[in-house]
């Protein structure tokens, strides 16, 4: 189950929190892990799973998740977005504007 802390940041009860990281982006949050994925927003929210960078830790380097990460992080997203009531479809490659 999700509550909405803020406009656009949910947390579930689980921990994680899933929020709006500005216009192309959207962030997850679980203890020492942040991740951030590209997307592009319009009638439809297109999410770029394959932009996904994540960080372990404060001072970590961004990194590209392995595929186990990016399922996790990614049905955590899109599980925040069903909260948002938000419909989504799932991207190729990466946006041109990065």
């Amino acid at each position: 189950m999700f509550t909405s802390i803020k406009p656009q940041i949910a947390r579930h009860d689980s921990g994680y929190i899933v929020q709006s990281g500005g216009k192309y982006r959207l962030q997850y949050l679980d203890k020492d892990v942040f991740a951030e994925i590209m997307i592009d927003r319009a009638a439809i929210t297109g999410l770029y799973p394959e932009s996904m960078t994540i960080r372990k830790g404060e001072k970590a380097p961004l990194i590209a998740p392995n595929l186990d990460e990016q399922e996790l992080i990614m049905g955590r997203i899109i599980s925040a977005l069903g909260f948002w009531k938000m419909k989504y479809e799932i991207l190729k490659g990466r946006p041109y504007n990065t």
